[in-house]
């Protein structure tokens, strides 16, 4: 129950700061991007958007969401809460990993092409291990603009390799190990080895679970000392 009213307490914030609104005008936007090009580059262009905004919305937007709640004074309040850190995490990646499927879906079901369950498969886990990225930054920053900064390094490790694999400049299966290339590879809708890909950013996942995790009762923690 409580990590209910935690989950739709994120909700209503996500819609407060427009956040909700501002996605459905890119959906707007995307679908009229793809109805303007051709039916042969379709396909690939519905990959790259999914992968790079609906996918990827938690590395961008979580960081947003946690300096308003600085600036608001929300983390204080949360600080002494009666909540486990494990709720508060959860309940910050779901909404953001369901407006990213949302708008996968809208964008596939538009294109006419692939295989859906993949390509939730590859938005949840994707979306997930990059809002657990973004709030681990979130955590330790105070500023827009030093999130901002912040963030270059995790796009560059997590979403270039990515795009040169769709290019066909990364070609060797041994890239499967990298998040990024086995969420494309979910997102393409490619059933080879999709179990493996899965099985990768899981492993990923783990260990920025526990070190985000670690960030944020820091974080807490200064807030006034509170133990969580």
């Amino acid at each position: 129950m409580r990590l209910k009213h935690l989950i739709c307490e994120e909700f209503r914030l996500l819609f407060k700061y427009g956040i909700i609104f501002l996605y459905v005008m890119i959906t707007a936007i995307y679908l009229g991007l793809l109805a303007a090009i051709p039916d042969t580059a379709r396909e690939l262009t519905t990959v790259i958007l999914v992968f790079t905004d609906p996918a990827a919305m938690g590395l961008f937007f979580m960081g947003a969401v946690v300096l308003f709640e600085k600036s608001q004074r929300i983390d204080s309040s949360l600080a002494v809460a009666p909540i486990k850190i494990s709720e508060y995490m959860i309940a910050k990646v779901l909404p953001i990993m369901v407006i990213g499927m949302a708008v996968s879906v809208v964008l596939y079901l538009f294109a006419g092409s692939g295989n859906v369950f993949l390509v939730l498969l590859g938005v949840a886990l994707a979306s997930m291990l990059l809002s657990l990225c973004g709030l681990l930054i979130g955590s330790r920053i105070q500023t827009l603009n030093s999130f901002m900064i912040a963030t270059i390094p995790f796009e560059i490790v997590i979403c270039v390799p990515p795009l040169l694999y769709l290019a066909g400049i990364l070609q060797s299966s041994i890239w499967i190990l990298h998040p990024g290339v086995a969420a494309i590879r979910l997102i393409r809708a490619d059933a080879s080895q999709w179990y493996l890909s899965a099985l990768s950013i899981v492993l990923w996942m783990i260990p920025i679970y526990y070190v985000c995790k670690k960030s944020v009762i820091k974080s807490f923690h200064k807030m006034g000392g509170a133990k969580i």
